[in-house]
């Protein structure tokens, strides 16, 4: 059974066979740098210990990208434009599949 993910009682994304999975629209990309984030909290607390691998699926094109949790946390870089403290990655560490691919992790 999938573990769910909160912030501040909003569901985040969801943890399941060692994979942190959260689903967002392209406008939730960073465009500035190019990246994706994670909540600081919720990637200390929850996603960091518990998973292998992190998956964005982007909901708009369907495509997922996906990277191994020790490489987010050595490439993450911090940020908080107004939406809380985030941990973000460069798409350029991301492996970006389409949906019905095998991931590459």
């Amino acid at each position: 059974m999938p573990e769910i993910v909160r912030v501040d009682d909003k569901i985040i994304g969801q943890i399941e066979d060692g994979v942190f999975t959260k689903r967002v629209r392209q406008t939730h990309m960073l465009r500035t740098p190019r990246a994706w984030g994670i909540d600081c909290k919720a990637f200390l607390e929850q996603v960091y210990h518990k998973t292998k691998t992190i998956r964005i699926e982007e909901l708009d094109s369907g495509t997922v990208y996906e990277i191994s949790t020790e490489v987010f946390n050595r490439r993450k870089g911090y940020l908080n434009r107004g939406f809380g403290p985030q941990y973000f990655v460069a798409l350029k560490y991301w492996h970006q599949i389409r949906q019905g691919q095998k991931a590459l992790l």
